[in-house]
């Protein structure tokens, strides 16, 4: 095949032809031949063959964003590599004009589209398609060239030499890495990830067992570093080819160097973080016809489920048991024995003192999951040992999950047992509690409850042996047939293979400089979301056990549940809901702050002067400066958690949709315009106090602004296909292209659907205190210790009544975070800053406004956060040092 591609055509959603580019000979025009590809049914295939057309032609498609790339030639191609190419067309767009590519920016940057599609086929042979090497030929001006500002262009200057020679002379020939590519801190490490896929036979016997690997590698050095990465197998380097099938390597690898030396992986790196190779291992190969020696009675799984059906006098109980295998051989593999993969003696458990690695492996993140029949209505008694079980009704799924803690404590076994109620009959009576009905048109084939009137059915003489032998058979339809077991181990790989060592040529590499030596540092990993994340209070239990474990109890007592145990130990779905997400957060702040306080002697009233939180770090705020009751505060947020989770699921109850918040970062010049637009698009004024003109609209015809951030970046909050059709809204017609990041919340915050949270709030805030001695005054002390700044009104709090009133309507309303900081620094001329809580986004985003002031650039100034006990120490001297400084008046 040496046919070549003679045109590529673009076109949009309404099937408008936005760009055609010939290559070679005279192809079919765009506009005729969009009408002979859309004669084929939907869905149209990738290929199609034009036979009527003279000469007849291949058109080749591909639809991305909304526009459709239809590729023709008239002769015998390689058809993978024009698709591949076509792909690599959206890569390029992509990178010159920024994703998602639209059809106003090919229509804005004509000259930039051209000069790519030019570069990347030369007269319909496909040529340059690297990112990276077309950086150097193709010319970028205007806005662009100043967002790829770092990049070296080729320059129309005539006083300048030619930018382009220059280049190619200092960049080296490898088009998938940058040229003059600097470091000021080399790293370079792997992760190894594998996937790992069995399939059981009732009786436990393994049908089939797959590990597909990844090898991802992360390299940030300076130059152009010579990488040989060695592997090695679970029998060692010799038979390593036979056991990784189909590999797949990234183009920097040099193949001839793998084929002659199986388990070397030589290559010059792209920059960053890249997928160096993948492959797949048969488990079982001497199952499956391949050469092996063993058989699947070696094969031992982390986990093994066992799922026994009809139990119970009636038959209609199920149980699922697992069993924990804890011995893994030496090389950490997935088989055990003396012989086959991982073989030898002396294996190792789960867990340890260096848990998640190689030496101790870490089982976590297990969760079971059984899919049951439609006839079943709901589950009743069910009945872990260990975790939590649920059962949803809607999806018919039994989900059990297992925390890590549990998996970790020794025990091998663990059940589940349940008993299952079908549907109701339609005129079933009280009579018949647990809805089992008879009738005379019962089959055994249909659900029982599906029958008429059970009286009618019963027969006057049937044995209690006869009724409990047909209610066995009729369960028997609603057992469970399947069931399957998810979870990760980290520092372990199901097929043994490892990563030998990592080393740079300095032969062969180029610009490195002195003393660069790489440290061998990889991650393995088998698997089968706010900042708030499991674990998340272990560095200060392990830094200031007694303290922190204190402060726990304290916090577990004021809840009435072990609240210290889910931020610990999770699972993450159950922690990021938002009655246990809101909570922890505001508690891992607070518990920061009293460790400061009872460990370091931070007196927070001689050492800040004023306290400000983003939307719920407002309550932690509150406390810091005494206005709140760490208790009351803490009884407060978990109320106001639970409404403000209770009126999302109303709302999806009563509207359908899907609710969320979705990050915009835009230009700062285009912020106004922006928040315009906005405002334009939902008929309503989106930020300041909500009036009454959303209350009457659909929740999911809502979208509204609920954080203004910074100079450049807001929250919406709202529909979430709402709040899609604004940012293409936005995109088509404001004439920019903001950059949209989910964020990671399962309710809409600041947004109209919270108003019945507004009156929770209320009866809250005008309470009394739940704290001993307490009980008789006000839930608000004003004032406070500490000036406070509102979210609501980026303003300090001015009396005990305005508190309760403005923390009442912070849920509902924009939280003016940027205002609040430009009021410090401008008017208050605050110079320090010191952020305090499980995450650092506080922190940047005052820094993004401010600057990240040190005593080098603005005296008495610095922004600081502490979120691990390793930053104490840097930010106390932070504060000593600037102590007594002045900022210079200009």
């Amino acid at each position: 095949m040496n046919g070549v591609i003679e045109a590529l055509h673009i076109y949009d959603e309404h099937s408008r032809a936005i760009l055609s580019h010939t290559y070679a000979s005279r192809p079919l025009s765009a506009n005729h031949l969009l009408p002979l590809y859309l004669e084929h049914p939907t869905p149209r295939p990738n290929l199609i063959y034009l036979s009527n057309t003279n000469p007849p032609t291949l058109v080749f498609s591909l639809t991305h964003a909304n526009l459709l790339y239809l590729a023709t030639s008239s002769s015998e191609i390689e058809p993978l590599l024009v698709l591949e190419f076509l792909h690599r067309i959206i890569d390029a767009l992509e990178e010159f004009l920024g994703a998602p590519v639209l059809a106003h920016k090919i229509e804005a940057n004509y000259d930039v589209v051209a000069q790519l599609l030019t570069e990347m086929c030369d007269a319909g042979t496909i040529s340059t398609t690297e990112p990276n090497a077309l950086r150097d030929v193709v010319e970028v001006e205007g806005l662009l060239g100043k967002l790829l500002g770092s990049i070296n262009l080729p320059s129309k200057s005539p006083s300048l030499p030619s930018t382009a020679s220059l280049v190619a002379q200092s960049a080296p020939a490898l088009p998938w890495r940058r040229a003059n590519v600097r470091h000021t801190s080399n790293e370079l490490y792997a992760d190894v990830v594998e996937t790992l896929t069995v399939t059981l036979a009732p009786s436990g016997r393994p049908i089939a067992a797959f590990a597909n690997g990844t090898i991802a590698f992360t390299s940030k050095v300076s130059g152009v570093p010579d990488i040989l990465l060695n592997l090695t197998g679970p029998s060692g380097k010799h038979n390593l080819k036979s056991v990784m099938e189909l590999p797949v390597f990234h183009p920097c690898v040099r193949l001839n160097r793998w084929k002659d030396n199986p388990g070397e992986l030589s290559f010059i790196p792209p920059d960053g973080r890249f997928i160096l190779a993948g492959y797949e291992v048969d488990l079982l190969p001497f199952t499956n016809g391949k050469s092996g020696n063993f058989n699947s009675n070696s094969l031992r799984l982390p986990v093994n489920i066992e799922v026994k059906t009809g139990l119970g006098l009636t038959g209609s109980e199920f149980e699922v048991r697992l069993n924990i295998n804890r011995n893994f051989g030496p090389s950490n593999s997935l088989m055990s024995g003396s012989s086959g993969r991982g073989g030898g003696p002396g294996g190792r458990g789960f867990g340890g003192t260096h848990s998640g690695s190689a030496a101790a492996p870490l089982l976590q993140d297990l969760i079971v999951s059984v899919p049951l029949p439609s006839e079943v209505r709901n589950l009743l008694d069910i009945r872990p040992s260990k975790g939590d079980a649920s059962f949803n009704p809607g999806d018919k799924v039994l989900e059990w999950v297992i925390p890590t803690k549990e998996l970790s404590s020794g025990t091998s076994y663990y059940g589940l047992r349940c008993t299952v109620q079908g549907p109701l009959a339609d005129n079933q009576e009280d009579a018949d509690p647990n809805g089992f009905g008879f009738g005379r048109e019962y089959t055994y084939d249909e659900p029982y409850q599906s029958s008429t009137n059970s009286k009618a059915r019963k027969t006057e003489g049937s044995s209690e042996d006869e009724k409990d032998a047909k209610k066995i058979a009729q369960n028997k339809i609603l057992m469970p047939s399947s069931a399957s077991v998810s979870f990760s181990v980290k520092g372990w790989l199901s097929s043994g293979i490892k990563v030998e060592s990592i080393q740079i040529d300095a032969r062969k590499s180029r610009g490195l400089g002195e003393g660069v030596k790489p440290y061998k540092g990889v991650k393995y990993l088998t698997i089968s979301q706010g900042v708030q994340k499991v674990g998340m209070l272990t560095p200060w239990l392990e830094a200031f056990p007694r303290t922190a474990a204190r402060i726990m109890d304290e916090i577990d007592s004021y809840m009435g549940y072990k609240l210290s145990d889910i931020i610990q130990d999770g699972p993450s779905r159950v922690l990021t809901a938002t009655p246990n997400a809101q909570p922890a957060i505001m508690a891992t702040s607070i518990l920061i702050l009293r460790i400061l306080e009872s460990e370091f002697g931070f007196d927070v009233s001689k050492r800040v002067d004023v306290s400000l939180g983003h939307s719920l770090g407002e309550f932690a705020a509150l406390v810091a400066a005494g206005v709140l009751e760490f208790e009351d505060a803490l009884y407060m947020v978990n109320l106001r958690a639970e409404a403000m989770a209770e009126a999302t699921r109303r709302s999806k109850e009563k509207y359908g949709g899907e609710y969320g918040m979705v990050a915009i970062v835009t230009e700062s010049e285009y912020l106004n315009s922006l928040i315009e637009a906005i405002d334009e698009f939902v008929g309503y004024r989106s930020t300041g106090a909500r009036g009454e003109s959303a209350e009457s609209m659909k929740p999911i015809d809502q979208v509204l602004i609920a954080n203004v951030n910074s100079k450049n970046q807001i929250v919406l909050s709202g529909s979430v296909h709402r709040i899609k059709e604004l940012v293409a809204h936005v995109r088509q017609f404001l004439g920019h292209d903001p950059r949209a990041v989910r964020l990671n919340s399962d309710s809409p915050f600041h947004s109209p659907i919270m108003r019945p949270a507004v009156n929770v709030m209320r009866k809250l805030v005008s309470g009394k205190s739940r704290v001993k001695g307490r009980e008789n005054e006000d839930i608000i002390t004003f004032p406070g210790r500490l000036e406070c700044i509102s979210n609501v009104t980026a303003r300090p709090f001015g009396s005990a009544a305005e508190v309760k009133e403005l923390l009442a309507r912070q849920c509902l309303e924009t939280v003016r975070w940027w205002d609040s900081i430009k009021y410090l620094d401008q008017e208050q001329k605050v110079r320090r800053w010191i952020g305090i809580g499980p995450g650092k986004v506080g922190r940047n985003l005052v820094g993004k406004e401010v600057g990240m002031r040190g005593t080098d650039s603005v005296k008495g100034g610095g922004v600081w956060a502490i979120t691990d006990p390793i930053e104490i120490e840097d930010v106390l001297k932070g504060l000593e040092k600037t102590e007594f400084l002045q900022e210079d008046e200009e």
